[in-house]
């Protein structure tokens, strides 16, 4: 159950960083 979590966490910090990049 962790692993689903963590990966939904990956996810949005990828969604953030790649953001951020453009920011």
């Amino acid at each position: 159950m962790i692993q689903i979590h963590d990966e939904r966490l990956i996810r949005k910090a990828k969604r953030v960083a790649y953001q951020a990049r453009y920011a």
